[in-house]
């Protein structure tokens, strides 16, 4: 698995001969000679509980591990830091950073850390990671638009997720198939037909819907030195206009559900209403408009799925960043065994691991190494049968190479955090037993936004 070049053999075969007199220095992208018999140095990786999990959920990646341990005469270990999910809990978050902060500071720390989009920033602010950009000759094979000009984060795989719709459900309200380069207001104009055409159970998947198109959409969120700001007016009459939506005869509701009912349903997985959702959810599936969600990249598998699910696959709207989730690494800059880190990940990037990444399949993580894209296509052309599917990944690998997407080093971790926060808090007003006045939902909303800042500000 572990590719070397001819290039990596000869600085290998150079390091041999001048052992004697060479025992120290960075090394650019030098080949570590395995261990020598007996020596057997241990490498730790550093992740969170979740991201141990889907690490181990990569086929590649495991037995990348192995062979390297087996061919660089290696011990790899794993060390974990409980976390699970995005933090949405401020308690939560800091008691995740203070374990981090331990486990990187410690006299015998980890050598890599291991991350996808749950906890990518919190690494990063530790401060505790070597940029590695002139150090592992493989980056040069990355996409550049998943790098910034200082690399401390390296990429090993990627997914794109796109947005589907309901073909059937197109056709019976009339609506045409949309371009590539639509825009969040080309799918709410769709997203109000369907509603006012279809009779809907009402379920956390539609609240959802409702949620995104009248509220979310209308907040306007942002921070500015550090403070929160939503535009207070617009979202008040967003959360009138949801009510008046769900409460008016556009949806079939539950007659006894008052308003801890609908908040189980569409926040506590484990209760009983949730389970009643998910009835539901099932029950409106031929009538649902949204499609399956699919990694755009794994252009085989979008067309199987838009055959078996009469599935439109489209990309993210065109007036909005696209955003890439990614899995990777981070080197600790004080880690003993720099030249071994630098070799592990470089592997990682060749042609051969990055290929067999490829052949993973369907739910895997997707190759970051462009030099074996026209590899890919070539099998492609030959399995994929529909034509559109083929012009969606070459659409995506554009904004990719335009440098359009967004990847978690672009997203604002706080931004996110209070933006779900929201979508939980909101449900009191949204769905509450008796509707509250402009008044009374002023006063809370200026109340909520105290609370953020609070917590932005410790």
């Amino acid at each position: 698995m572990i590719k070397k070049s001819i290039a990596f053999i000869l600085i290998a075969a150079l390091y041999i001969l001048t052992a004697c007199s060479n025992t120290g220095g960075s090394g650019v992208g030098n080949v570590v000679s395995p261990a020598a018999k007996g020596e057997a140095p241990e490498l730790t990786i550093l992740l969170s509980s979740t991201e141990y999990a889907n690490m181990k959920a990569e086929p590649v990646l495991m037995d990348y591990i192995e062979d390297f341990e087996r061919q660089m005469g290696v011990k790899i270990r794993f060390d974990k830091v409980n976390g699970y999910g995005r933090m949405l809990d401020e308690t939560e978050r800091a008691e995740y950073m203070k374990n981090l902060a331990v486990k990187l500071y410690t006299k015998n720390g980890p050598d890599l850390i291991f991350t996808e989009y749950f906890f990518f920033h919190e690494v990063l602010e530790q401060e505790a990671v070597e940029e590695v950009s002139n150090k592992i000759p493989n980056i040069s094979k990355v996409y550049p638009g998943l790098l910034n000009e200082q690399t401390y984060y390296v990429p090993i795989g990627m997914k794109y997720y796109c947005r589907g719709l309901n073909s059937k459900v197109l056709q019976e309200i009339q609506i045409p198939e949309p371009e590539f380069n639509w825009t969040r207001n080309d799918y709410f104009s769709i997203l109000d037909k369907w509603i006012s055409s279809m009779d809907l159970y009402f379920d956390s998947n539609e609240y959802a819907n409702v949620y995104v198109r009248y509220v979310e959409s209308r907040i306007d969120l942002r921070i500015d030195n550090g403070k929160l700001i939503i535009n207070i007016p617009e979202a008040i009459e967003g959360i009138k206009q949801a009510r008046q939506l769900i409460f008016n005869g556009n949806y079939i509701l539950d007659k006894s559900y008052r308003y801890e009912n609908y908040y189980n349903m569409i926040l506590d997985e484990n209760s009983k209403e949730a389970a009643d959702g998910l009835e539901l959810y099932n029950t409106n599936k031929p009538t649902h408009l949204r499609g399956h969600l699919i990694d755009g990249f794994r252009a085989e598998f979008v067309d199987r799925q838009n055959k078996k699910n009469s599935n439109i696959t489209l990309p993210e709207f065109s007036d909005e960043r696209p955003y890439l989730n990614t899995m990777g690494f981070l080197v600790n800059k004080d880690s003993q065994h720099s030249e071994l880190v630098y070799e592990f990940i470089n592997g990682l990037l060749s042609d051969e691991t990055q290929m067999a990444l490829f052949e993973s399949g369907d739910y895997h993580y997707y190759p970051v190494n462009k030099d074996i894209e026209q590899a890919i296509k070539e099998i492609e052309a030959r399995n994929v049968k529909d034509s559109n599917v083929i012009k969606l990944k070459e659409y995506i690998l554009q904004q990719l190479n335009s440098g359009v997407c967004d990847t978690d080093e672009d997203i604002n971790q706080d931004g996110l955090s209070i933006k779900n926060m929201l979508y939980r808090d909101l449900v009191k007003y949204i769905l509450a037993d008796k509707e509250y006045s402009v008044e009374e939902l002023n006063k809370e909303l200026k109340a909520l936004v105290d609370k953020y800042n609070i917590w932005l500000s410790e």
